[in-house]
């Protein structure tokens, strides 16, 4: 629920619908791959008492890469503006729309977009 949230709050409006729906896809996708690793290594070993650990070791470990790399990478997102002018803090809030349009703060499209941030 936060990713779509967050992408809807400090995408560009032009490519918000298309953000959600890429996030999703990527999801379905991601759900794909997963059955077909854990297809793949269930084999390891065979089915019945011969199975390997490495048969539910690799998928859990295939896992914890992507999750690893979004935990610590989550650290270094900006606040969204809006929850920045819903705590009062607006100066940030101009500075993240500003650095995340590559727009000076003065520029107009950050000035708009800010106002209906604000609103």
């Amino acid at each position: 629920m936060a990713v779509p949230l967050y992408n809807a709050e400090i995408a560009p409006p032009e490519v918000r619908g298309s953000l959600v729906a890429l996030q999703q896809l990527a999801i379905t996708f991601g759900i794909m791959i997963s059955f077909w690793i854990d297809y793949g290594t269930n084999y390891i070993g065979g089915t019945g008492m011969g199975q390997r650990e490495a048969a539910w070791r690799i998928p859990l470990a295939l896992q914890l890469v992507p999750a690893i790399t979004l935990g610590l990478g989550i650290l270094f997102m900006p606040f969204s503006p809006r929850w920045l002018v819903n705590q009062g803090r607006d100066d940030e809030a101009l500075a993240v729309l500003s650095r995340a349009r590559g727009l000076p703060p003065d520029s107009d499209l950050v000035q708009i977009e800010f106002l209906s941030v604000q609103n």
